[in-house]
């Protein structure tokens, strides 16, 4: 038994009985058919990222390849409202833990049967339709009114835009006709897709670490490395130098500590220190040329390594020398042959996080490999109690992935909403990474998370990380390649 969708301006009427498949016209919807649906403002089509099957699979827009990631079929619910199922991976879009907030992921997951898989489709009267979402009210809409293809979509309350207009087009069958044009379902690393990073057998990994001091701390990385393993985190950032301000860091100890990772189940995060406040172009190209250097322990390396070129790069409050300077090197990684996501701190000493908004989106479309990922240092400016949500929301808005790359508890000049922090990021999927795990200098000892090395005790930051509802031992998720 079929139902029609009839256009209306404002609701649906449902009329009980059979319809065929021709009977479909530009005002009028059938469930158990399958359709393109197609972004108004950019023509770029409903997708889910990279052909991928699993539930929690980002959904975006993108080019139209005709494959079956970007079709989907319009299942009638019975209560005036519609599942729309992917024919890839017979999975159904999501609003992502059933959120009912502004910009709550859209993505694929398993038929619950929930409100959150539930959508109405009005009809706006000119040819295209809203999707509704049933636990929200909120509409399906392309973030930021982005026209690039990997642009993420999310719920946003309804403004009447054209990034929430949508246009079915009927599809004869729900093959794929030109299988290789569709985007790949599998990767040899790391990969985004709008606001996740996805490891490399196609799961979300969602960062939960802790920052060691490598660089300045050399000799203590055998005993450092397994302690913080303990502790339940998924991944580590190792501070190295790139020989302009520390002690260069040598291929052959780049090499150890990625296998002291890999032996522990813990993804790298690896960062050149010396460009600290800088900026001075020059001293970003050190680090990226640094890297090149090194590059031997990074290419082979993109399912469990990921690069942050350099370290709080770009000391002022400005987002146009920010975004220039990583416009400048990311290609030039890029062409040495480097395919590791890569992270980039925002400007401000890494607490500007108002670059991310103003200019992220340049600096997205400046990787050919479109494989990003920002980093806030949330200290007492970007982590100040009334300010943690909105630098997210508004990180998160530019469409790529998000990581709280440094936090403490307290620092030099204000409190720091630490709580927030870590629950705002487990609401939104964000990754965070304590600082640090010792060796602080003694006026800043209060952002060591443990009083030796081999963590036997923890410090009121450590256990405030560590321990904490929201912290690292209740939301690690091991990262699946060690499955």
């Amino acid at each position: 038994m079929n139902k029609k969708l009839v256009g209306s301006l404002t609701a649906l009427a449902l009329l009980t009985g059979a319809v065929s498949a021709h009977e479909v016209k530009a005002d009028a919807i059938v469930s158990g058919n399958t359709y393109k649906i197609t972004a108004r403002h950019s023509g770029k089509v409903l997708d889910v990222a990279r052909g991928a099957k699993n539930a929690g699979a980002n959904v975006q827009q993108w080019d139209d390849t005709n494959g079956t990631n970007q079709k989907w079929t319009v299942v009638d619910t019975g209560d005036g409202y519609y599942k729309l199922v992917s024919v890839n991976s017979g999975k159904v879009l999501d609003v992502a833990s059933a959120a009912t907030y502004d910009g709550a992921n859209v993505q694929q997951w398993d038929d619950t049967n929930g409100t959150c898989q539930k959508w109405k489709i009005v009809d706006n009267g000119d040819g295209s339709y809203k999707l509704v979402s049933a636990v929200s009210g909120k509409v399906l809409d392309v973030a930021y009114g982005a026209t690039n293809a990997g642009a993420n979509v999310q719920q946003w309350s309804d403004t009447n835009g054209t990034n929430q207009k949508w246009e079915f087009t009927k599809v004869n069958d729900g093959g794929n006709t030109n299988p290789s044009d569709t985007t790949p379902t599998t990767t040899t690393g790391f990969h985004t897709s709008g606001t996740t990073l996805y490891d490399a057998k196609g799961n979300p990994f969602i960062m939960r670490g802790i920052n060691y001091p490598y660089a300045w701390y050399k000799g203590q990385e055998d005993t450092a490395i397994p302690a913080i393993a303990r502790t339940g985190a998924n991944c580590i950032r190792i501070v190295m130098g790139d020989g302009q301000q520390y002690s260069k860091t040598s291929l052959a100890e780049i090499q150890k500590l990625l296998q002291l990772c890999k032996d522990n189940h813990l993804i790298a995060i690896v960062e050149a220190h010396d460009a600290t406040g800088s900026d001075n172009i020059q001293d970003l190209e050190n680090a990226a040329n640094y890297w090149i250097e090194m590059k031997n322990a990074l290419i082979g390396n993109e399912a469990n390594v990921i690069l942050n070129i350099a370290n709080e790069w770009a000391g002022s409050w400005d987002s146009s020398t920010w975004a220039a300077g990583y416009q400048q090197v990311i290609p030039k990684l890029r062409n040495a042959g480097i395919k590791n996501t890569i992270m980039v701190d925002c400007a401000g000493w890494g607490q500007y996080p108002k670059s991310i908004a103003d200019a992220g989106q340049s600096v997205v479309q400046s990787d050919s490999e479109h494989n990003l990922i920002f980093s806030i240092h949330m200290y007492e400016y970007a982590g100040a109690y009334g300010a943690v949500q909105n630098n997210i929301d508004s990180s998160l808005a530019v469409g790529a992935p998000l990581c709280i790359g440094e936090f403490g508890i307290k620092h030099t000049n204000g409190p720091i909403d630490y709580k927030t922090i870590m629950s705002y990021s487990q609401a939104k999927g964000v990754g965070y990474l304590g600082w640090s795990w010792k060796g602080n200098s003694s006026e800043l000892a209060y952002l060591d998370m443990v009083q030796d090395w081999a963590g036997t005790q923890l410090t009121e930051q450590g256990n405030a990380i560590l321990n904490d509802q929201n912290g690292i031992k209740n939301t690690s998720k091991s990262c699946s390649i060690f499955d």
